[in-house]
């Protein structure tokens, strides 16, 4: 019995703190972490405020758990969305049309995980997951380089640029707006020049 108490109470736990997370996601979504309070988000997962400090110590701790949970859930779908079967260039290809269609998808969510003004723990989050990013795109990189899809070159070093280029470009225009479908498959098209694609068979 105390065992299986114990169990539900876990249960319960878990259920609770992936309410907090996942209201907090959709208050991000729609306004940003500027507009984010520990009163806005225990309303709307339908608890008492003082319940919240049982799951995160203060407001930094709650949106840091936020923006990992956003910014993972991001990164799965866009490497989710790839043929894994298909050519390290394809795969660029699709992995950066990917981001840009849920960035043009959700601006607001897109400006506050890539470019809000933020608290330093968030921001210390952010560069972490900024080199996550990088990591993940480095692999399909060295892919593509091993096989001569794309020139010589650090994976890593080539992935950080086009992460960095993609981050700033998709939120470039004035007021923070989003670039608009036509603009992404040149935005592709630059990256993959700048991975030499086709150079690497003197095409």
């Amino acid at each position: 019995m105390a065992y299986q108490a114990t169990e539900h109470t876990d249960q319960l736990r878990q259920a609770n703190l992936e309410n907090l997370l996942h209201k907090g996601h959709q208050l991000v979504a729609k306004s940003g972490f500027q507009n984010l309070s520990i009163s806005k988000v225990t309303a709307a997962a339908g608890m008492a405020s003082g319940n919240l400090y049982r799951y995160f110590d203060n407001k930094d701790a709650l949106a840091v758990a936020i923006f990992e949970r956003a910014t993972e859930r991001e990164i799965a779908a866009v490497f989710d969305s790839v043929n894994h079967t298909a050519a390290a260039s394809v795969k660029i290809e699709m992995l950066l049309s990917a981001f840009c269609e849920r960035a043009l998808a959700n601006p607001k969510l897109a400006y506050a995980l890539i470019a809000e003004p933020v608290s330093p723990a968030v921001e210390s989050a952010r560069l972490r997951y900024r080199g996550i990013w990088a990591e993940r795109f480095a692999q399909v990189i060295e892919t593509g380089i091993n096989n001569k899809e794309f020139t010589q070159q650090p994976a890593m070093l080539a992935a950080v640029a086009i992460v960095g280029a993609m981050a700033e470009a998709v939120l470039h225009q004035a007021n923070h707006k989003i670039i608009n479908r036509l603009a992404t498959q040149p935005l592709v098209a630059f990256c993959l020049r700048g991975l030499g694609q086709g150079e690497a068979h003197g095409k």
